[in-house]
């Protein structure tokens, strides 16, 4: 999901702790299918996104110096 190229310059905010595509190709089948039968909100922010970020938070404790 990171738009990083070798530069630094990002079309989206680029963490080291985002996950690769490799990485993504593996987890995504293992994410569980949300059934619209059994109620609730539609989701607002896609599976990677809330993966990725609860991987920040885990790698980094959310020091400064990575936000």
């Amino acid at each position: 999901m990171c738009q990083c190229n070798d530069s630094g310059a990002a079309g989206a905010r680029c963490y080291p702790s985002d996950l690769s595509d490799a990485a993504w190709a593996v987890i995504e089948p293992l994410m569980p299918v949300r059934d619209q039968a059994k109620g609730g909100a539609p989701r607002t922010y896609d599976d990677r996104l809330v993966l990725d970020a609860i991987l920040f938070v885990l790698r980094s404790g959310c020091q400064w110096r990575m936000i």
